[in-house]
């Protein structure tokens, strides 16, 4: 038996092909309006947080501004204001930070508690392992500086 050669497309297969191909296209072309659109929107969007973000940028600088205006004309000799460090402040306010905190927050610090505690357990078992392993190298190193010695003799 002879393979057969592949039939001839037809005038009508290629016209259904033509229909089908047009008609992808046609989707295609309604896809990408959409698309567009979509793009168009979001770039609106963006624009409009970019003008928001900023006005709100200006506002928080003036406000600054003002601040630093108030508390600089209510400040005799014209010192100049220093930045406190968390330590400095902690210090010098402890009454408002007496431990009390939301319970969400509190299991959250008693989480934290216990993986530092696992981790400073971890810390000694690994200084514990380089002890033993520095001082089995410093005995082998004795005992090897010792047969040495010894053959010497």
């Amino acid at each position: 038996m002879a393979p057969t050669p592949p039939s001839q497309p037809t005038e009508h297969d290629a016209s259904d092909h033509n229909r089908l191909l047009k008609s992808v296209i046609g989707v295609l072309q309604q896809q990408n309006a959409a698309l567009e659109q979509q793009i168009t929107i979001v770039l609106q969007n963006l624009e409009a947080a970019r003008a928001n973000s900023e006005a709100t940028q200006r506002q928080l600088v003036e406000i600054l501004e003002i601040t630093e205006n108030i508390s600089g004309t209510s400040t005799s000799s014209g010192n100049k204001r220093t930045e406190w460090s968390l330590e400095s402040f902690l210090r010098h306010h402890p009454s408002k930070f007496n431990e009390k905190c939301l319970p969400g927050e509190l299991e959250k610090v008693n989480e934290l508690e216990k993986n530092v505690t696992v981790v400073e357990q971890h810390m000694k078992q690994q200084q514990q392992v380089v002890r033993e392993t520095t001082s089995s190298r410093n005995n082998t190193n004795s005992r090897i500086s010792f047969v040495k010695t010894v053959r010497l003799i």
